[in-house]
């Protein structure tokens, strides 16, 4: 009966946590709309994770008033890790030769074909967004491939790692 109620209100709900709660929603797809986590791809959910993880430094105007090489910060340390794996996760199910379910490789050059885009935590260290556009440029299916049901399994058992 709880449920039932919950999700005939689920939109106010979702709007109301988005107004006035800390923690946000997290299902959203890239042009802004709410729905449920199988309906997001891997693309929308790694952009979704760094956008709730990472801190932007505050901006003047188009200027970051932080001039240092590292332009924002984790919200917590263990957050970057979490969306290293994913990225792993991600590519793991996107490049080829790897133990996949789909396969889509982008570019001409062989060399770089079979080479990961993701290679270590430390890319995660500042600018995460620049590893996630590497990432879904060499997979473009990334930004259109719903997450597959193992995924789901794989990323609510990443939210629930303390941190």
């Amino acid at each position: 009966k709880i449920e039932e109620a919950v999700l005939n209100d689920k939109a106010y709900i979702i709007e109301k946590l988005n107004k006035d709660y800390q923690k946000l929603y997290f299902c959203r797809k890239a042009d802004g709309r709410v729905c449920d986590l199988e309906n997001m791809t891997y693309a929308e959910v790694l952009n979704r994770m760094v956008e709730l993880m990472w801190c932007k430094p505050p901006y003047v105007g188009d200027v970051p008033m932080v001039t240092r090489p590292t332009t924002g910060r984790w919200v917590d340390v263990t957050f970057k890790k979490r969306v290293y794996d994913f990225a792993v996760r991600t590519e793991e199910r996107f490049f080829r030769g790897a133990s996949n379910i789909f396969t889509d490789l982008e570019g001409s050059d062989e060399d770089q074909k079979s080479i990961a885009v993701v290679q270590s935590l430390d890319q995660f260290e500042s600018l995460p967004f620049n590893t996630i556009a590497e990432l879904v440029r060499r997979y473009s299916k990334a930004v259109t491939q719903p997450l597959s049901s193992e995924d789901i399994d794989y990323f609510l058992t990443l939210c629930k790692i303390h941190g």
